[in-house]
């Protein structure tokens, strides 16, 4: 227990670090730091619990909904990072705890990538499809290194399918965490920028002027946030509303 206690601290001590380094702001948002601490607290318990059952088993996880819970409410290099902390605990826990370390560490940044394109209903799984190609792969390169009779492993093969699905089932999750740390995930923003919700649609309707205005800052604005790198979807849902 003793050994556990000092591994814990010293895991969130270099969470606290690196939050510091890459947006020490989020110190003065208590809800978002409370929420970096329940995500990395939430891989590190599954870890824990997972070890108990056997090293293929850590498979069945889906440790890259990490990086998507992450991705819904900060900035790619916050959540690089912090992803990458909270993959930590799959070193210690785990028997091979390098070879996933690595896999999910590689199908977790491809999967925030892709996940940028593919994000809105039936396409998720698009992402889920290709968090299991990357394992697979990932996996295969290990596997080269044991010999080719190591590639009859098919229930490792059928865990990590089960694992990469299982982060599209767990992504609606985000709703329930932005209710309750009370933030607004990138999803939210993307409905709001939606023209065809009930509020735009009557700003279209009664002051098609002030709408055609709004959709003109918007771009405008749009254009801006990405020459400094601010929050694209805030600034333009802000623009969108500005007038209402």
């Amino acid at each position: 227990w003793i050994s556990a206690v000092l591994m814990a601290l010293a895991l969130v001590v270099v969470l606290f670090l690196a939050i510091y380094y890459c947006n020490s702001k989020i110190f003065n948002q208590l809800n978002k730091y409370l929420y970096l601490l329940m995500v990395f607290t939430l891989s590190a318990v599954a870890a824990a619990s997972i070890s108990n059952y056997g090293t293929a088993y850590f498979y069945t996880v889906p440790f890259t909904l990490v990086s998507l819970y992450l991705l819904a409410f900060f900035k790619q290099r916050v959540v690089f990072t912090v992803y990458v902390i909270s993959l930590l605990p799959v070193l210690i826990f785990a028997s091979s705890g390098l070879e996933i370390f690595v896999t999910y560490l590689v199908a977790g940044v491809v999967g925030m990538l892709v996940f940028e394109y593919f994000n809105r209903g039936w396409l998720q799984f698009v992402t889920a499809l290709i968090v299991f190609v990357v394992m697979v792969l990932v996996w295969g390169a290990f596997r080269l290194a044991d010999g080719p009779e190591s590639f009859n492993d098919y229930r490792t093969i059928t865990k990590m399918a089960l694992g990469a699905f299982m982060s599209v089932a767990g992504y609606p999750l985000i709703y329930l965490f932005e209710k309750i740390f009370k933030l607004v995930s990138n999803s939210k923003l993307v409905d709001l920028s939606d023209t065809s919700n009930k509020l735009l649609r009557d700003l279209a309707d009664k002051a098609p002027g002030t709408f055609q205005h709004s959709l003109q800052v918007m771009n405008l604005a749009d254009a801006a946030a990405r020459a400094i790198d601010a929050n694209v979807l805030l600034v333009r849902a802000g623009a969108l509303y500005h007038d209402i």
